[in-house]
């Protein structure tokens, strides 16, 4: 009786086929894919990291002018506190010209009113943004100035990088909560001790907390 055998299937081609180039493009596309994330992440999460340096650059900057803004004839006027004299910037000191026999009229004039934004926050924001060396920080999302903003909105990517300043309100004594918060107005006095939180948006808008600092 005869034994049929089956048939051996054909081996397969050893040449490099249209299929193996494809998978290999494939991989290469995921390779590019990955990487070209890692690096886009790595740079969102340095801007992220240099727009939290910004914030604490201020809260120092706010630190170490607790106490010395107190004192006379502090460098920054529109900052100063305790009275309403020390926000006004002193007048300089009158010069030979200025006492010479043709100048005597414009020395007797009244004194020029003060300006209005002298001890509050509005006049001490602008000359700490043009006075300081806080006036050289730049956004890293934008490159532009620092903006301060009345809050992080989540979702709103135009404010990643900006900063957010509230204050710290005592509440009536027995209520829940003894502090409230509340932003900083452009108007609001810095003749006195101020609590202050300091908040940074990150590139999606959420808030990130810095510090709470006395200014």
């Amino acid at each position: 009786m005869e034994t049929l055998t089956a048939p051996k299937p054909a081996a397969p081609p050893a040449s490099f086929t249209i299929y193996d180039g494809l998978f290999l493009v494939f991989i290469v596309v995921v390779f590019c894919v990955v990487t070209l994330l890692g690096v886009v992440t790595r740079q969102e999460a340095l801007k992220t990291e240099a727009a939290k340096s910004n914030a604490e650059t201020w809260a120092t900057w706010f630190k170490g002018a607790s106490k010395e803004r107190f004192e006379a004839n502090y460098a920054y006027a529109a900052c100063a506190g305790g009275s309403k004299t020390n926000a006004i910037s002193a007048a300089p000191a009158p010069t030979a010209a200025a006492t010479s026999p043709e100048n005597k009229a414009d020395a007797a004039a009244p004194a020029e009113a003060p300006s209005p934004t002298a001890g509050t926050w509005g006049g001490c924001l602008a000359q700490l943004q043009l006075e300081t060396s806080l006036k050289d920080l730049r956004n890293p999302f934008t490159g532009m100035a620092l903006r301060h903003i009345e809050a992080c909105v989540p979702s709103d990517r135009s404010l990643a990088g900006d900063i957010h300043i509230q204050k710290s309100v005592a509440t009536p004594t027995g209520s829940a909560f003894p502090f409230v918060k509340s932003n900083m107005a452009l108007t609001d006095s810095t003749l006195e001790k101020l609590q202050l939180s300091i908040t940074v948006c990150d590139k999606g808008g959420y808030p990130i907390k810095i510090s709470d600092i006395e200014f």
